[in-house]
């Protein structure tokens, strides 16, 4: 009975000095430094009566972002210039905010709002097909002077300075109206293509004849568009050809400041001064006779 008391005893010692023993926390358990914590606030316009006595602290304070509405999300710049004039004729009468909807299975099918009906599409297209006219017609004889086709000095001696500085001017002006041209075919184009997209989700079921009707209605914006392709690439060729132009004339210039002789008009030859007839001199005035009485 002694023995076992005594390793009672035993244990008992030995459980008082483990716990004897300080544990050390781990170093990821440690705080942050106290610069990490929220700091304390002199002033906060948040609190009431700004009590200066009372520890205060600054609460973080995330601003969100504001999404902006369908109806506000920014519209395609209007092009500007002769291209935006002649638009312009196109619009009245079509209001922009009008939304157009076709029937389909689970409800109406709105159709973008880029497309405002099949007559400002066309009045649009012819508009721009004018301009395209014009576009080609106004540098022509840029084009026409085959420019980067020059492969003598003579050639660009006996090009006039003037004619030069004039068409490097006018070429100048051919970027803005080319790009705002292939702007708005491309719009055109990119919009009948989401016309087309809808269409295919329209549903005509109280027409026994639904499926020729969508057929004409594709087939009809298609007609369209017949001779689109054809003029954006004659103006794609012709951006093509000025740039080349433009390249050139610079060129071109340097080139006459520093081989060719300014032409002097030509002195009047001695042959021309005595083919001249002479002009005949007045005879000298007679003296005075005054007859005299005998």
């Amino acid at each position: 009975m002694g023995a076992i008391n005594g390793k009672i005893a035993k244990l008992a010692q030995a459980a008082v000095c483990v716990l004897a023993i300080p544990i050390g926390a781990p170093r990821s358990a440690e705080l942050p430094p106290k610069a990490d914590l929220a700091r304390p606030s002199l002033f906060d316009p948040f609190i009431a009566g700004n009590d200066l006595s009372a520890p205060r602290y600054q609460i973080a304070r995330h601003v969100a972002r504001r999404v902006m509405p369908a109806e506000e999300a920014p519209q395609e710049p209007e092009p500007g210039g002769a291209t935006g004039e002649a638009l312009a004729a196109c619009e009245k009468g079509n209001g922009k905010s009008e939304s157009l909807s076709l029937p389909g299975t689970k409800g109406e099918i709105k159709l973008d709002r880029c497309y405002r009906g099949r007559e400002q599409l066309v009045c649009s297209l012819a508009a721009l097909s004018l301009q395209a006219k014009a576009l080609v017609q106004d540098f022509a004889r840029i084009v026409e002077a085959n420019y980067p086709d020059v492969a003598n000095v003579d050639a660009i001696c006996s090009m006039a300075p003037e004619n030069l500085s004039a068409h490097m001017e006018k070429a100048s002006t051919f970027v803005a109206r080319f790009r705002d041209l292939r702007n708005e075919y491309d719009r055109r184009l990119s919009c009948v293509a989401k016309v087309e997209q809808s269409l295919q989700q329209v549903s005509l079921a109280d027409m026994p004849r639904s499926d020729e009707i969508l057929k004409s209605m594709n087939d009809t914006l298609q007609g369209d568009l017949k001779d689109v392709a054809a003029t954006r690439q004659r103006l794609l060729d012709l951006a093509e050809r000025m740039d080349a132009s433009q390249r050139a004339i610079a060129v071109i210039q340097k080139i006459h400041r520093t081989m060719c002789i300014a032409q002097t008009p030509e002195p009047a030859s001695s042959a021309a001064v005595q083919d001249k007839p002479a002009t005949p001199l007045a005879p000298p005035p007679g003296p005075n006779f005054v007859p005299t009485k005998k």
